[in-house]
């Protein structure tokens, strides 16, 4: 017997490990789960081996600081899954409660009050704790039926509002709720030799690890579908549908008229990606957008708007034409200092169009379009400059 609850003590220790390693997020309850879950069963290997009365009591109390922290430590962990906030007197007045009730769990051997009576048999080649519950044994049983409780209608309401990813995730979330309740209920009714809660904390932890690890793998999904609809894959800017979006909200406000676009157009790709191939053009797309956000605060709006071009949004510019042509020209210097190249030299070149937003441009499209005019405009002039709107 011993050997098995040593075996089920090895296996709760690698779990701990194998929680470090898929766990991403570092989530403290998860961890303080699987470590009180190995508290338990070592307690259990140890009473197994008890030379004494004393240490079988000694190693009863290590058990149950696993067992009594271990509901507490589920429900957490359910709370997070079920993505349900939690308030802030929830945590330590759970805490003071768990405190309240291992000292009460703890005091055979001090006080009668848990265990009338406690000694130990080694008749069957191991030592079991032969006891007689005392008055407050009750109390224990009271905590975990509470917590299975809350544990459930955590589920039941998330399964509810539809914050649970599948049906099959609410079942391992209902069967690591109910299983080690129901099997400690039914260890009082039924003689035993084997604690079947050691088995069944080492499910708890199957279940639990496996739903955390396909919602930490959805939620991971879900984040980088939610970063491809907002960002440009090639250069990490935003795309052009974010980019309008963000700036027709400010023109709408009245920050809008504090603002000024620049519509940016990398000079001659084609010939690139027809002379050098298409890999070079995407390098000389990536080093503009790359001197881009060199150059341009993080409260300005940077995006790509098209193949070769990009949209730049000042939305916090006070100062005037002066300034801004300072700005360009430092922009236009900063990109063509980039080799895209090396063997050829080759240097890429953008032509800026610029507008200022008024009264009139509410709208991105009115200021795109006097940006965009003042950049064709430029292009006709001669490439590797700059123009504003008039």
């Amino acid at each position: 017997m011993s050997a098995i609850y040593g075996t089920i003590t090895i296996i709760a220790f690698i779990l701990i490990g194998i929680c470090l390693l898929v766990d991403k997020q570092k989530d403290q309850y998860l961890l303080l789960l699987f470590i009180s879950i190995f508290l338990a069963n070592l307690g259990y290997f140890l009473i197994s081996i008890a030379p004494s009365l004393n240490f079988a009591l000694n190693a009863n109390r290590l058990s149950y600081l696993g067992q009594v922290f271990l509901p507490y430590f589920l429900l957490m962990m359910l709370l997070t899954i079920c993505k349900i906030d939690r308030p802030k007197w929830l945590n330590p007045t759970l805490i003071i409660i768990s405190i309240v009730v291992l000292f009460i769990a703890a005091s055979p051997g001090i006080l009668p009050i848990y265990y009338k009576t406690v000694e130990i048999d080694q008749s069957e080649g191991f030592t079991k704790i032969v006891r007689e519950y005392g008055i407050l044994h009750k109390i224990y049983l009271v905590y975990l039926i509470s917590y299975m409780i809350a544990q459930l209608s955590v589920v039941i309401y998330a399964i509810c509002k539809k914050r649970i990813v599948s049906y099959l995730h609410a079942i391992f979330l209902l069967s690591a709720t109910l299983c080690n309740t129901v099997i400690w209920l039914v260890e009082k009714f039924i003689p035993r030799n084997f604690e079947l809660l050691s088995v069944s904390y080492i499910i708890t932890e199957l279940f639990i690890l496996l739903v955390y690890g396909i919602v930490q793998q959805y939620e991971a999904l879900k984040l980088e579908k939610e970063y491809l609809a907002m960002f440009d894959s090639m250069t990490g800017l935003l795309n052009s549908g974010t980019v309008q979006q963000k700036i027709s909200d400010i023109l709408a406000s009245d920050k809008g008229l504090e603002s000024a676009m620049l519509v940016i157009d990398v000079d001659n790709l084609k010939t690139i990606n027809d002379s050098f191939g298409h890999q070079t053009g995407t390098a000389a797309i990536c080093s503009v957008s790359n001197s881009l956000k060199k150059t341009f605060q993080a409260t300005d709006i940077l995006g790509r708007y098209g193949g070769d071009e990009f949209v730049v949004f000042l939305k916090e510019f006070h100062g005037g034409r002066k300034q801004l042509e300072e700005k360009l020209q430092s922009i236009l210097q900063e990109i063509s200092s980039q080799k895209i190249k090396e063997q050829n030299d080759l240097k890429v070149t953008c032509t800026i169009g610029a507008a200022f937003a008024t009264e009139e441009t509410k709208r991105f499209e009115t200021l795109f379009m006097r940006a965009d005019k003042a950049l064709y405009q430029a292009k006709q002039s001669g490439k590797n400059t700059y123009l504003f709107y008039e």
